[in-house]
């Protein structure tokens, strides 16, 4: 049919690309792409060259992203917890300008730990607890008045991801302002 009448195997083609992304948007729910045919060889060679090129850099980026990858599942999936004051280490690393005790006054104003004075300051909410970005260490300590139990925030695996990655999306924003 190509062959014998090329204008009308162009627009028959044409027609089943629109019935398709027609049918496809009826029955699926999304608006979906349509590629053009190339015309003729060139065109279809570089259309592959341009696939291939895309290919090649996201392969590249998933390889240059492959350590940090690896180390967030370690630290999202491992048992062991850090202290406050460790994560505001790591922060501190990752060119976050915040030390501990500033980041405890964080944590204290966004409601990740408790700011009411007293017996409770500086522990853990029961959202971040379930949330599972915070454990509590209970430490009994002897006195010879008699024993006390203190208790230390700890930060998880989980929590340690979130606020690195919390932190880094806004010092991105920040850094975006000033330039």
């Amino acid at each position: 049919m190509r062959k014998d009448n090329p204008a009308l195997a162009e627009r028959l083609e044409a027609y089943q690309l629109k019935a398709k992304d027609a049918l496809a948007e009826a029955f699926l729910g999304k608006n979906v792409v349509s590629y053009a045919m190339p015309k003729d060889y060139p065109s279809a060679l570089r259309a592959l060259a341009d696939a291939e090129e895309k290919k090649m850099k996201l392969e590249a980026q998933v390889e240059a992203d492959r350590p940090n990858v690896q180390f967030a599942k370690a630290v999202e999936g491992s048992y062991s917890t850090i202290l406050v004051r460790d994560l505001a280490k790591i922060l501190r690393q990752n060119g976050v300008e915040m030390g501990e005790k500033r980041l405890f006054e964080w944590l204290r104003n966004k409601g990740y730990l408790i700011r009411q004075a007293g017996r409770s300051y500086n522990r853990p909410t029961q959202r971040a607890i379930e949330s599972g970005l915070f454990k509590v260490k209970e430490t009994a300590i002897t006195h010879t008045t008699g024993t006390q139990t203190h208790l230390t925030p700890l930060v998880t695996g989980k929590g340690q991801k979130y606020f690195v990655n919390l932190f880094l999306a806004n010092k991105m924003v920040e850094d975006k302002r000033e330039a």
